[in-house]
């Protein structure tokens, strides 16, 4: 363990960044186990960058906290979640347990074994949820988790009021292009495709919805077909892939049944091959606004919707779902920036002329307004706003030494 004298953060992340940056060739070749080596080297960029940017986190960090957090992470980004849910809290607390996704244990363990010697303070837990719930949840002051919304509040309900819980989930983000936009058509066309298409579309970033203006769906399909069509699938160790395979089977079986579903909306068709684990990305495209087509899902497909006016998109926005998930909105025109798309308890946060992609940096709060997407439960009161992990965790245990 550490001294007792809190050992600057600042070394730590520079120490972290330079052991991570020693080992980038292998734990490129950890990651492309479960992603493209496009998105490998995406990821550990961000990361690269969270760590020699994490002066922006410092009114948070100067303190260190007796105290305890539990971590479950996500199965996407995996060393990015790392750093951001596990060796951040590690940076102010006494010690961080976190328990990875069953399916990656073996990789958690690698990755572990490249930042241990830096982070002495985290405990990697490669145990059954009971016993990680029964063991270390359950001496912890803080529960971190990322997940389904549901299984959150599950978890409210077996816990302590006296531990908090910080919950990332999952929002809708949808993309909205109107005639009056500044940016090519061709630029948005390919800001939505990265975007939709990040990690072979396994990414909460992604919009769960694009809603184009009627008189422009023309031109936009025209050169939206030319992209997706030419996206290279296959395996994930080939430099050129964007699409591989799906980490979970559930992502095929939830993108058949849809495809099912909306069969006759199908603009562009997505091939399956499923003993390789493979979706090719299709594009369902809907005439107008259709109040039945919300999910968000994990899958290289796109849901492409005509409007005619804006208060199209605001029923559909304003729908119960929607509104639990309520998270981001990218605003492709001038003509819209003025709609009040942040007001309300469940308010959208607007990106103009840009996706999340764009703007997700680890440095700064992420998530939404909607119960869905990002929360904070502490001493039995429920608030949902955008979480930095530094700043709940900074809040949470100053209030306990009160």
């Amino acid at each position: 363990m550490r001294n007792s004298a809190f050992e600057c953060y600042e070394t730590i992340c520079h120490n972290l960044y330079k052991t991570l940056s020693k080992n980038k060739k292998t734990v490129i070749q950890y990651l492309i186990e479960y992603e493209t080596l496009k998105m490998a080297e995406d990821e550990f960029s961000r990361s690269i960058n969270l760590l020699l940017n994490i002066n922006s986190q410092k009114k948070y960090l100067y303190k260190r906290f007796s105290g305890k957090l539990s971590a479950f992470l996500p199965l996407n980004q995996p060393l990015y979640s790392l750093l951001l849910q596990v060796v951040i809290p590690s940076l102010v607390l006494e010690k961080v347990y976190y328990r990875p996704p069953a399916a990656q244990s073996n990789l958690h363990s690698l990755l572990y074994n490249v930042i241990s010697p830096t982070c002495d303070n985290i405990y990697i837990c490669n145990v059954s949820r009971n016993k990680f719930l029964c063991d270390y949840v359950r001496q912890s002051n803080i529960i971190n988790f990322t997940g389904k919304y549901e299984n959150a509040i599950e978890l409210t309900k077996v816990i302590p009021n006296n531990i908090a819980i910080i919950y990332n989930g999952s929002a809708i983000n949808p993309i909205v292009v109107s005639t009056n936009t500044s940016t090519k058509l061709n630029k948005i066309v390919d800001d939505v495709v990265l975007t939709r298409m990040y990690n072979s579309g396994q990414d909460c970033m992604a919009p769960a919805c694009v809603f184009v203006e009627k008189n422009i769906v023309p031109d936009f399909i025209e050169i939206l077909k030319k992209k997706i069509t030419n996206l290279p699938v296959g395996e994930n160790a080939k430099k050129e892939t964007v699409v591989g395979p799906m980490i979970e089977k559930s992502s095929l079986i939830e993108y058949k049944s849809f495809r099912e579903k909306c069969f006759d909306h199908i603009l562009i068709d997505g091939h399956i091959d499923e003993k390789k684990q493979l979706i090719h990305p299709a594009v369902f495209y809907f005439d107008k606004v259709n109040l039945e087509i919300q999910n968000i899902y994990y899958a290289p497909y796109l849901i492409l919707m005509a409007f005619d006016t804006l208060k199209d998109i605001q029923s559909y926005l304003h729908t119960p779902y929607c509104e639990k998930h309520a998270g981001y909105i990218s605003i492709y025109g001038k003509d819209i920036y003025h709609e009040n798309w942040c007001s309300g308890k469940n308010k959208l946060i607007p990106l103009y002329e840009k996706t999340l992609l764009h703007t997700e940096d680890g440095n700064n709060e992420f998530g939404g307004y909607g119960l869905g997407c990002s929360f904070v439960s502490n001493q039995g009161e429920i608030k949902s706003h955008p979480i930095l992990l530094s700043r709940e965790i900074h809040n949470i245990m100053s209030k306990k030494e009160k």
